[in-house]
């Protein structure tokens, strides 16, 4: 999960700029290197709701964990992240009738969400089970579905010890594999563009700072969203960068939020592969 917290960091002050993401510049920067017109770098709305799905976990004493009202809950104490939220997502949100139903998505929100349910589910059954509930509980397109369980599937496979060539097998066996794509020339945040940048990606780095920078620096490309996902599968492929943990978690400046994300990866992330060596 700290990866994806990562990978959306990388992110954040690179999303809206086209084809600048400011290759020239740290993974994360400080914010005295930061451009002059771009100063806001933290955690965004992918970092948000993926604490929201580890608490949800941590929480969870349900044979079918509450996505819906844990999504609709941080999204609305939270309710204006660095970035802010799709607006569909938004609309969603603004339901407080009890009838929350999901608006079939097909955007990429559904995978950029879903890293803990890879460190928590006990098997691959479980992983496409809860990864499956989670993008329905607003993302119920095929597509949305698909892309979380693929991440999710990703991560879980890469905590049992496979490499990527060995995940990407098993994704196809389970029909979700992707064909990687270099880079897009315009701007597009649907989940299968989104999954087919992040396999390109992963196709062509073998360590965690490369695969986030390359993710995050793509032109046109969702960059707190690709980084999120990226970063989400890197963390058990490759170890996270000791310097790199250690930034991420001051940047959590919420309480609350730092609270669940410590828990998680205190009871779900082993330390074999939530850290390794500064580079």
């Amino acid at each position: 999960m700290l990866g994806a917290i990562i990978g959306d960091i990388a992110g954040s002050f690179r999303e809206f700029t086209g084809k600048e993401k400011y290759p020239n510049l740290p993974l994360i920067p400080s914010k005295n290197e930061l451009p002059k017109r771009n100063k806001r770098i933290g955690i965004t709305d992918d970092s948000l709701l993926s604490i929201a799905t580890a608490s949800v976990l941590l929480g969870n004493s349900h044979e079918i964990p509450d996505f819906i009202s844990g999504y609709h809950k941080y999204g609305n104490i939270y309710f204006d992240p660095i970035g802010g939220f799709g607006a569909g997502f938004r609309y969603w949100l603004q339901n407080d009738d009890g009838d929350l139903r999901a608006y079939h998505s097909c955007g990429n929100g559904s995978a950029m969400r879903i890293s803990p349910v890879g460190h928590y589910a006990k098997t691959e059954n479980d992983v496409l089970t809860l990864a499956f509930n989670s993008a329905c509980a607003t993302h119920n397109h095929p597509e949305g579905i698909k892309g979380a369980q693929a991440t999710a599937l990703a991560i879980f496979l890469a905590r049992a010890g496979k490499n990527w060539e060995q995940i990407k097998h098993d994704l196809h066996a389970n029909w979700l594999g992707y064909e990687p794509i270099e880079q897009f020339d315009h701007f597009d945040a649907v989940c299968p563009e989104t999954m087919r940048l992040a396999w390109h990606v992963l196709d062509t780095t073998d360590n965690f700072h490369d695969a986030v920078f390359k993710a995050v620096t793509i032109p046109l490309a969702d960059s707190d969203t690709l980084g999120a996902i990226v970063g989400s599968i890197a963390e058990p492929l490759y170890g996270i960068p000791k310097e790199l943990k250690h930034t991420a978690l001051d940047m959590i400046t919420d309480t609350h939020l730092k609270e669940i994300v410590m828990k998680f990866i205190n009871d779900y992330v082993p330390d074999t592969y939530a850290t390794v060596d500064e580079r």
